[in-house]
């Protein structure tokens, strides 16, 4: 099984986002370290749990259903979900700055070709996002 990054939109949960994140993931080291030195955000940057969902991950985590989480565990968890939301533009500025470098020097990433294919559906996305007027994050499925 392998990670993946994938598009929330707030308010839209179960929205179903049409970026594959795989290659994000599998080169998320590169991708980021090419960001920092670039002055971009990173992947997980976007990244962002509300409360809920950081408790939820971490019964997942520890392989307990959430009833089960000492108060200990829950309340370290609460404290994880920083619930922020982002405007669209910050993702498309992104996508479209990190897409220049990587076509620039191809041997930034390992897999140049896929990244810039993710790259490519997730500004898609976000100009859809943009028009509807809808902010998003990123989330991680493992």
């Amino acid at each position: 099984m392998s990670a993946a990054y994938y598009i929330v939109v707030e308010g839209e949960p179960s929205r179903q986002s049409k970026l594959d994140g795989k290659a994000l993931a599998r080169d998320s080291r590169g991708i980021n370290q090419l960001a920092k030195a670039n002055g971009l955000p990173t992947l997980d940057d976007f990244f962002s749990l509300s409360a809920d969902e950081a408790i939820a991950c971490m019964a997942n985590t520890l392989g307990i259903d959430i009833e089960e989480m000492s108060d200990e565990d829950t309340a370290i968890a609460r404290k994880a979900g920083d619930d922020n939301w982002f405007d669209p533009s910050q993702g498309i500025d992104f996508c479209y700055r990190l897409t220049e470098l990587i076509k620039a020097d191809r041997a930034l990433v390992s897999d140049a070709k896929s990244v810039l294919r993710d790259l490519c559906l997730m500004n898609t996305e976000l100009k859809s996002l943009l028009l509807e007027r809808r902010r998003w994050r990123f989330q991680i499925d493992y």
